[in-house]
């Protein structure tokens, strides 16, 4: 609700993650950033507007009761866990099942359930994938290419603007399809690299050991012959839009740490992606990628995918903190969350490395 007068406003939640609930508290967050990533508190507390680690009395009753969202893990934060007791009570029929859960952004924090137990992990995707690091990256504003299709007839690439205007720069979910895109028509190479010779894509076969390889569209790739600019190592989507070499390379270390610690999640929950029965994609960002370019450059399993049990679930943080408040059941599941949480700290875990490393191609 929206009062007016702030003295009527007797009750409110706060979801975030790690560092932004302990800068909203005043806490020191130095102890977050280095091994062992030490949290000051866990929060799920209530506490009253004008208590000291609380400060809402500027904006609320100071009698009033602000609830913190509690932390799973130093990279695991409230915005986490409320999203997913909020996810559990919107789709009770997932109770019981393996499911995997995505928040995707500058961290990639990610949840399987699998027997009653919720395995938590948070990767460090960077920025990438949503516009930062990326040269012509930006925000999903007037202007952001944000959808990408190859096409053959016309020799170059079909996009879709924010606003209908110029394209003058490209967003998140224009990234993932644009890489996707180019991987498909073979002119981004398995390890990354911009393809100018079609039998160049040959001499990686047998780099996949474990898998069948990829079978290129000869005549797309020649297609798209004008896009390629192997001297300025890009590709261009539009007249001025483009990805470098280096935008690509920042995208393959953002999905090879997603897809390695999705893959981590599983083994350490004891099941696999064929296991799964659904995958929810949490915030914005992860509700506006298409699931198929996703798939297409490994971020998520392709064969969630191919069953069509991928689903964009929105600002779950948004609505778990609002739905804390008045909804019993969303209490409850948080509750069962965080008494059966499992987290797993990727960066010591000796698989992971590998699953990154093997992660890196397309």
């Amino acid at each position: 609700s929206y009062l007016l007068d702030k003295n009527d406003i007797l009750c409110t939640s706060i979801a975030g993650n790690s560092v932004m609930e302990h800068l909203y508290a005043g806490l020191d967050t130095a102890p977050i950033a280095v091994s062992p990533f030490f949290m000051q508190t866990k929060f799920g507390m209530e506490l009253r507007a004008d208590d000291r680690l609380c400060g809402a009395a500027d904006f609320m009753n100071p009698d009033g009761l602000v609830y913190l969202a509690p932390l799973a893990a130093s990279y695991v934060g409230g915005d986490i866990t409320v999203g997913l007791a909020y996810i559990l009570e919107k789709y009770p029929e997932i109770k019981g099942k393996n499911v995997l859960f995505m928040d995707l952004g500058t961290n990639g924090e990610l949840c399987v359930i699998a027997d009653g137990k919720y395995y938590f992990a948070a990767t460090a995707a960077g920025p990438a994938l949503e516009g930062a690091e990326i040269e012509m990256g930006m925000s999903a504003t007037p202007g952001a290419v944000y959808k990408v299709k190859a096409n053959a007839e016309t020799g170059g690439f079909d996009v879709k603007v924010v606003g209908d205007g110029e394209a003058t720069g490209i967003c998140g979910s224009g990234i993932i399809d644009a890489a996707a895109e180019a991987v498909r028509a073979g002119r981004i190479a398995p390890t990354g690299s911009i393809c100018e010779d079609f039998d160049e894509l040959e001499d990686y076969a047998d780099m996949f050991d474990d898998a069948e390889p990829r079978d290129y569209d000869r005549d797309l790739f020649d297609a798209l012959e004008s896009c390629t600019d192997a001297d300025d190592d890009c590709i261009y989507f539009t007249e001025t839009v483009k990805l470098t070499g280096k935008d690509i390379r920042a995208v393959q270390t953002a999905k090879a740490a997603i897809a390695a610690g999705i893959k981590v999640l599983l083994r350490t929950a004891g099941i696999t992606a064929d296991d799964l029965e659904a995958v929810y994609l949490a915030g914005s960002f992860g509700g506006g990628i298409d699931v198929n370019s996703a798939a297409e450059i490994g971020i998520i399993p392709r064969t969630c995918v191919e069953r069509g049990i991928v689903q964009a679930a929105g600002n779950t943080s948004l609505a778990g903190a609002a739905a804390y408040m008045y909804d019993d059941a969303v209490r409850t599941s948080l509750q069962e969350i965080m008494t059966n949480a499992r987290y797993t700290e990727l960066s010591s875990d000796k698989g992971f490395t590998d699953a990154y490393v093997s992660g890196m191609m397309f």
